[in-house]
């Protein structure tokens, strides 16, 4: 039925067909023939992660077509544009098993391949009233269009598939929605830790007469948050969490869609908001007004007595306001731990723990003591003396406890100055007496000269060995017997004694 195009020939008795500018035959569009629909979705995911599928959009139609032996497939059509661009598309097909064809209209003629590099043509083209006839090397098939199957919604009814954590990669934004029972929580939350969003309030009608009331949701659009509130937010119940392809694509996090959404972006509204979620998809069109997060705190203001108007603060007023130096405890983990405080108390204990210490860690640490505490310091990390207070480094030898930190938030350049501390001192804050401890440095010292005692040698005095006059006994050896050793020397006196026992 078909025949290979020669060199140079331009005539065809396929409608449509014409040479380019290196003889390949081609038509105006380009035809791809699928056995079944999970095939064609097979070409355009592999199709959209090879290439981009908005090059393809403006003209590509995916049609279900029946044969006369009412058996269903799936062809998917396009302008053809150039040899290199089918070239490009068939290798992807020919992956997904399906059938590369070329023409205008309604005949299509198999595209060129390995055994004719330029093309088919028919050798009688049909006659057939069907709407669309196929000619291969094979057979020959008309067919009769069932029904199209626009692109939009063919994505839009896939289902996301699970994927590693890795596959979305650092998301340095999200989209978070959460059911109404459960979003001031989650608005609380946010905005007590400081992360920046904004929300809107999204609603869809009922799906079905059976629902009892609208769907509702806050959105939350959350840029730059935490890898903790991820972990947090995805284990709450009636809160999802999605990763954005596009501008207006997400897809719910540690799941993927089939098809490279990014490569189609055109499909999809710039004005909604397509949130791809296991077990569904929702779309928000248009795209509500959002507010910032804080704006929905709620705040909690008390009765101020009224100041008159003639009540004036003087400069002299301001210099004796002062603001007092506290401790309060905090969540934040903890960093550069470089010092504890033992009690005099547990001096033995210390002492014990020094044997077991590694050599690295032992020659950095430095000591001090007072007559109730002992100052044990190391540059490395204290965490190998787990005695006493922890104390963390805040600033150039200002230490605070391990846990706790300064009220108000004072930076180190602005405490040191009001601290006035001796030069080279260490300045210790102490939760018990709430007094600052302060120790010069040079009472520190290598614990190895301070704490260790010196070694007690004891000397003995030793003779040397003399050797006795007695000589080993000597063994004789005679004729064999069945008692070898009867004759060794004392064998005998020992033998007469236990005979001669009463």
């Amino acid at each position: 039925m078909l025949e290979r195009v020669a060199l140079n020939q331009t005539r065809f008795r396929t409608p449509g067909l014409t040479p380019d500018a290196r003889g390949v035959v081609l038509g105006q569009r380009g035809l791809l023939l699928f056995s079944s629909l999970d095939r064609a979705v097979a070409f355009l995911r592999a199709y959209s992660h090879a290439a981009t599928l908005d090059e393809l959009v403006h003209s590509l139609q995916i049609t279900q077509l029946v044969t006369s032996l009412k058996t269903r497939e799936v062809a998917i059509s396009f302008v053809a544009e150039s040899t290199q661009r089918m070239d490009r598309i068939a290798g992807i097909a020919r992956l997904a098993s399906g059938l590369i064809f070329t023409g205008t209209s309604k005949h299509f003629v198999k595209y060129r391949d390995a055994g004719s590099p330029l093309g088919y043509d028919v050798s009688a083209s049909s006659q057939d009233a069907s709407d669309m006839v196929l000619y291969h090397d094979a057979f020959e098939q008309s067919y009769k269009a069932d029904r199209t199957i626009p692109l939009r919604d063919l994505i839009l009814r896939l289902s996301v598939e699970a994927a590693p954590r890795a596959a979305h990669g650092e998301a340095s934004s999200l989209i978070v929605t959460a059911e109404m029972g459960i979003a001031p929580a989650v608005v609380r939350h946010l905005a007590r830790a400081g992360v920046d969003g904004l929300v809107s309030y999204v609603e869809w009608a009922q799906d079905s007469a059976f629902d009892d009331a609208p769907r509702r949701l806050q959105l939350f659009a959350l840029a730059d948050a935490h890898p903790r509130f991820i972990s947090l937010l995805s284990s709450l119940p009636g809160v999802r969490v999605f990763v954005p392809v596009t501008a207006n694509v997400a897809v719910e996090l540690g799941h993927r869609h089939p098809v490279a959404l990014d490569s189609c972006a055109s499909l999809f509204d710039a004005q909604s908001l397509v949130l791809f979620r296991t077990g569904g998809v929702d779309i928000v069109s248009p795209r509500p007004s959002a507010v910032p997060l804080r704006s929905l705190v709620k705040l909690e203001a008390s009765a101020l007595p009224r100041v008159p108007d003639s009540v004036m603060s003087s400069r002299t007023d301001l210099e004796t306001f002062t603001v007092p130096l506290r401790l309060r405890p905090s969540g934040e983990p903890w960093r550069n731990v470089t010092a504890t405080v033992v009690p005099m108390a547990m001096r033995e204990w210390l002492l014990k723990i020094l044997y077991l210490l590694p050599a690295d860690i032992l020659h950095a640490l430095r000591v001090a003591s007072t007559d109730s505490k002992i100052f044990v310091l190391s540059p490395r990390g204290i965490e190998g003396v787990p005695l006493g207070t922890f104390f963390t480094e805040f600033a150039t030898r200002i230490h605070v406890p391990a846990g706790w930190a300064i009220e108000p938030a004072l930076s180190p350049e602005v405490l040191v100055p009001l601290l006035s501390l001796p030069a080279n001192s260490h300045a210790f804050f102490d939760l018990e007496t709430s007094a600052l401890d302060v120790v010069d440095d040079s009472a520190f010292g290598p614990i190895t000269r301070l704490a260790l005692s010196a070694i007690h040698i004891d000397i003995e005095n030793a003779e040397p060995w003399q050797s006795g006059d007695s000589q080993s006994p000597e063994l004789s050896y005679g004729d064999r017997t069945s008692l070898p050793l009867w004759g060794v020397p004392g064998k005998t006196d020992d033998a007469d004694a236990k005979d001669n026992e009463p």
